[in-house]
């Protein structure tokens, strides 16, 4: 794919395009400045960024507010700390008393190494607005932008990612000038107009082509530039009489495969009522963790252990590797069960160790990546055989306070640990255990209504139990 402008083009961009010097990006970043090529770093212990972009407006033709709108896309990516984000705003389309230009196109790029932004891969593009003509205008984008090249009755094409516009139009004042090619290094040079009182398009990734104003044999014909984008819009035409295609395409969007969460409009033909605005980019960076473990409980019955365990949200989840020791020290994988890739919904997992090891087993889960990384969660445990085979809860469901009651084997102290759904230590407190059977009433006040895990400790001696709060 050829990213670069020609001579002439960035000959252009070194008179007027600046280049603002990268920085570490905020949580929060928002681009609304044309003509700079913004450039942030990804922080440390950052992995998600999502963006909101809008393309800029195509120009308005006098008073007619005619422009078309520009596009606007949302999406979510993986990231890496050190990778530099590159933000390309569109500008406006110029307005025109007979005709306007079409606004250029936005766009952003992981750049990963801050020197390879000319090979950087493309995320989004939000393509610019067509520019206002003679009626509303209609028909679609095309790829390079478009249409019948040296037609008289068209106005400049928007420029795309492949190239530059390929139709243009003569009017009595001059060329209506066509927008030029994408490019990850510079702002893509904007079509001009030599004539007073047509539009100029707009710079940006892919530029806006300029509208036209044409009077063959004393009949007035004025056209909207095309928009610039990932493909430049058609410039509108205009046929003397009906003008039904006389506004400029609006520039098409895209949205790179590996995004998440995409919503996506394209830019509008002109007629659609543009407010003549540039274009923006907001960034926002989050640390978002491969899976988020919900809850994870072991249970004894039966002479079996089984296990149970929920995800609130999976990113690259390939699975799990189901471990067990006897020491919580010697681990070895019993079982792996496939994950849910990447989802946003919850999904439940259960494994049954039909053969579990006399006295305390401890489990864990081992989450991988498609990557091959990983994650352990934390660990459960269940007493198998003998008495130490569980604790009894009551009432239960519970309101207030809940009474724990088991057959303890021997004195000592104990720790008892209430965790939350989410895994969460919600309480701890210390125990003196006398042999025989025993209870304890525990105060619930304070605490919210859920499912609780409750895991006694005295020695090597483990209990686990559940209940249930209202």
């Amino acid at each position: 794919m050829n990213k670069g402008l020609t001579f002439l083009a960035c000959l252009f961009a070194m008179f007027w395009t600046k280049k603002m010097s990268a920085q570490q990006c905020g949580a929060i970043v928002f681009y609304d400045t044309p003509g700079i090529l913004h450039d942030c770093a990804v922080p440390a212990g950052i992995n998600q960024m999502n963006i909101i972009a809008t393309g800029a407006d195509g120009g308005e033709r006098g008073s007619a507010r005619f422009g078309g709108a520009g596009g606007s896309v949302s999406a979510a990516f993986n990231v890496t700390p050190g990778d530099h984000i590159r933000v390309i705003i569109g500008e406006a389309g110029e307005d025109g008393a007979h005709a306007a230009g079409g606004g250029g196109g936005t766009a952003v790029i992981n750049c990963g190494n801050p020197q390879n932004c000319a090979g950087g891969t493309l995320l989004v593009v939000a393509g610019g607005g067509g520019g206002a003509g003679r009626l509303n205008g209609g028909g679609a984008s095309s790829s390079a932008g478009g249409g019948n090249g040296g037609n008289a009755d068209l106005a400049g094409s928007g420029g795309g990612i492949n190239s530059g516009g390929s139709g243009c139009g003569q009017c009595a004042d001059g060329v209506a000038g066509l927008g030029a090619q994408a490019s990850n290094t510079a702002m893509a040079q904007a079509g001009t107009n030599s004539g007073p009182t047509q539009g100029s398009g707009g710079a940006g990734y892919g530029g806006g082509g300029a509208g036209n104003y044409y009077t063959p044999g004393g009949v007035q014909r004025h056209s909207g530039g095309g928009g610039g984008g990932y493909s430049g819009g058609d410039g509108g035409s205009d046929d003397g009489s009906s003008g039904v295609d006389s506004g400029g395409k609006g520039g098409s969007n895209f949205v790179r495969s590996t995004a998440t969460a995409v919503t996506n409009s394209s830019g509008a033909d002109g007629g659609s009522g543009g407010d003549n605005t540039d274009g923006t980019v907001t960034l926002e960076f989050s640390l978002v963790l491969p899976v988020e473990l919900a809850q994870f409980a072991a249970s004894f019955d039966e002479g079996q252990v089984g296990l149970a365990w929920q995800t609130a949200t999976e990113r690259d989840n390939a699975g799990f590797d189901i471990q067990r020791s006897a020491d919580g020290r010697s681990w070895q994988t019993l079982a792996f069960l496939p994950g849910h890739g990447t989802t946003q919904q919850e999904r439940s997992y259960s494994y049954t160790d039909g053969r579990p090891l006399s006295g305390i087993n401890y489990y864990r889960l081992k989450q991988i990546d498609y990557d091959g990384q990983f994650e352990y969660s934390r660990i459960v445990s269940v007493t198998v055989n003998g008495k130490n085979d569980g604790i009894h809860f009551y009432p239960n469901p519970a309101e207030g306070s809940v009474t724990l009651a088991f057959e303890a084997s021997h004195s000592g102290d104990a720790v008892l640990i209430l965790y939350n759904a989410v895994g969460q230590a919600a309480m701890v407190r210390r125990l003196s255990l006398e042999p025989g059977a025993f209870q304890t009433d525990i105060e619930l006040d304070g605490l919210p209504g859920g499912m609780y895990l409750v895991e006694m400790r005295a020695g090597r001696a483990q209990w686990a139990g559940r209940f249930q709060l209202r």
